[in-house]
């Protein structure tokens, strides 16, 4: 990576499977990794998120630097003088809108500091890398459940509570998923050897499961009608 860019980077001429595995990351990094302004020293012209218009070669495309007359590798700081900004008079809506935006701000080459980046989520520029919010980000949300609370409630065993989650998904390793997958084995419930063996079978339908379900119920002093449990 030596005097080349994080963003330009070409994956499949790439020989380490980590570095491959790392850039195929980029475009979900892209979307919280911002570049902050400061001497324009360290930040990529094209290829960083310093501007509203996100990065520029996105905007621009690959004549962006003849367009504008700024190199493909320059920093920001290369692209601007202490007098003003080097860039070639505006040719389209995206180049005036560049331009009006570089007016209103200090000139980097004017600044003592270095630039940085930051992570943002929603906006919000975070002090420290947060992985819960991230992954509320990147994450596939879907409608909640009425069960959730009866499972991931304050105070739950970790190991039940994911038994419970994975049996409302339908997605225990009972006999007949076993066989679906391809194992050599009888369908048969492993309590009552009767029926095939499903989630349904085990949990609401098996006679065995049903009279330890009792049991342990009166156990815990637990009145149970028998007509909820079939």
């Amino acid at each position: 990576m030596k005097d080349e860019n994080l963003w330009s980077l070409d994956v499949e001429k790439t020989t380490s499977s980590t570095w491959k595995a790392l850039l195929s990351l980029r475009g979900l990094a892209a979307q919280f990794i911002r570049a902050k302004i400061r001497n324009g020293q360290r930040i990529s012209f094209w290829f960083d998120h310093w501007t509203p218009l996100g990065p520029l070669i996105h905007r621009f495309g690959d004549l962006g630097p003849r367009e504008l007359s700024i190199s493909i590798s320059a920093t920001v700081s290369e692209a601007c003088t202490q007098s003003g900004w080097l860039l070639r008079g505006a040719r389209s809506p995206a180049a005036e809108e560049l331009q009006t935006y570089l007016t209103s701000i200090p000139l980097p080459t004017l600044s003592p500091k270095d630039d940085y980046y930051a992570w943002e989520i929603e906006g919000t520029e975070l002090n420290t890398f947060s992985t819960r919010k991230t992954w509320n980000v990147v994450r596939n949300r879907e409608e909640e459940k009425d069960w959730t609370r009866n499972i991931w409630f304050k105070g739950h065993v970790p190991r039940q509570a994911f038994t419970a989650w994975i049996a409302h998904q339908d997605r225990l390793p009972t006999r007949t998923r076993l066989i679906s997958w391809g194992m050599n084995i009888s369908s048969s419930c492993c309590l009552c050897n009767r029926v095939d063996e499903t989630r349904t079978h085990l949990f609401l339908q098996c006679k065995i499961n049903r009279k330890f379900g009792f049991w342990f119920c009166g156990d815990l002093g637990i009145l149970i009608a028998r007509s909820t449990l079939g």
